[in-house]
């Protein structure tokens, strides 16, 4: 995971809706999706949700430690970090499929959080020799996924916003229709169990605040984050001067 694919994320946030289904349109999450125009019939969702009363530094946490996401993600029944490869992790995971083939993945996953404090993790295929295709699981691959955590405060509430996105074709045979119809409703299922999961956490940790240390290795740069990004650093959109983010993300073929 390189510079490029934080910029993209970043666009991805921030791209306007045309040529997107708003498909779930609700205060607390919205979800958008389209098809790629590739003939693939891969479905590329967006959703931007907001928790209030939960703060960054635990979602990152119970997002990013597979065994947290273990306990309140039950779509998975396997997640684990393999390796890292020049500051990537290396990301099995198995996921339930109802009445289908179980779908496994090999990932990159990389964590960066800006100078704003704004945490993105960005997340795609990977190939490791130490995980070879398994009988009797299907290997999605992942075109493109990631999330944006920041924190907001509107008025008297403050919280967490998560922007997520995922491009992920799932290979074998599901029909196309299904894949349509439940793949807008798993964002919102997501962010609520999300949700839960972090305000048990809080509630039963009240000293979640020194989860602000896990941040910190993931402040720094690579010296190979920009050997396709001339432009600089990922910034917020707030703070993006310069080339837009729509005109970088198009350079990397997105």
């Amino acid at each position: 995971i390189t510079q490029s694919d934080f910029i993209l994320l970043l666009e991805k946030e921030s791209q306007g809706m045309q040529g997107w289904d708003l498909c779930v349109d609700r205060k607390e999450i919205k979800v958008a999706k389209t098809l790629q125009s590739d003939g693939s019939g891969c479905v590329f969702l967006r959703a931007w949700s907001t928790l209030p009363e939960v703060e960054p530094e635990v979602v990152f946490h119970m997002f990013h430690r597979c065994e947290k996401r273990m306990q309140w993600d039950r779509a998975f029944f396997d997640m684990k970090i393999v390796e890292n490869i020049e500051g990537s992790d290396i990301l099995y995971s198995v996921l339930r499929v109802p009445a289908c083939t179980p779908r496994d993945y090999v990932q990159y996953r990389r964590a960066r959080v800006l100078d704003d404090g704004t945490i993105l993790i960005s997340l795609r295929s990977a190939i490791h020799p130490e995980l070879p295709e398994k009988s009797g699981m299907i290997r999605a691959e992942s075109f493109t996924s990631g999330y944006v955590i920041r924190r907001y405060e509107e008025g008297s509430e403050k919280g967490t916003k998560v922007f997520l996105m995922t491009c992920t074709d799932v290979k074998g045979i599901i029909p196309k229709f299904i894949i349509n119809f439940v793949a807008p409703r798993k964002p919102g299922e997501w962010i609520d169990a999300l949700k839960k999961a972090c305000l048990d956490f809080q509630a039963g940790n009240p000293d979640y605040a020194n989860l602000k240390k896990e941040l910190e290795p993931y402040t720094k740069y690579h010296t190979f984050d920009f050997e396709d990004c001339a432009e600089g650093p990922a910034q917020s959109p707030e703070a993006s001067p310069g080339i837009s983010r729509a005109e970088q993300a198009t350079r990397v073929g997105l």
